[in-house]
């Protein structure tokens, strides 16, 4: 057999392609003296598949492989993972800690204690909110009285196309 024929048996050996016959053909050929140096790692492997050793399995050995391979261990926590989810503990409440106390008072740190004095504070406040209304009332209007004219203009485009 050439060296190409071979290969391809092989390759179709390993993928679970050929017949009892190719199968026995490359039995053949690894037995013999006449085996290529390139396929004398093959060899060993496959003469290794059909190897004829009688293996003596134990009494019982197929019920203990049911018994293993039907039941379903519990997961098994390491000590590793305890101290690992101990730890992750700790530096989250520490994390939480150390950003409670610093971050700053949200509240506001003064107060005006005389009523006269709030009272003006406060009416500068509405005075600013009421000028920046009237800013954007303005504006508004603006805006209004463009969108008229062309609201006029297209109506009076629609009208020219309608006669």
């Amino acid at each position: 057999m050439n060296h190409k024929h071979i290969q391809e048996l092989l390759e179709r050996f390993y993928a679970g392609e050929t017949s009892l016959n190719e199968e026995q053909r490359l039995r053949t050929y690894f037995q013999s003296k006449e085996v290529d140096a390139s396929l004398q790692g093959e060899k060993a492997a496959f003469l290794a598949c059909f190897a004829q050793e009688d293996i003596n399995v134990p009494d019982g050995l197929e019920a203990r492989l049911a018994a293993v391979c039907t039941e379903t261990p519990a997961p098994q926590r390491t000590l590793f993972y305890k101290w690992a989810s101990m730890a992750a503990a700790v530096a989250l409440l520490f994390g939480v800690g150390f950003y409670s106390l610093n971050t700053e008072d949200t509240r506001p740190h003064e107060t005006i204690e005389d009523p006269a004095l709030a009272y003006l504070e406060t009416q500068k406040a509405l005075q600013l909110v009421t000028s920046r209304l009237n800013q954007g009332f303005k504006q508004l209007e603006a805006a209004e009285q463009q969108m008229g004219s062309v609201h006029q203009r297209l109506h009076e485009q629609f009208n020219k196309i309608a006669q």
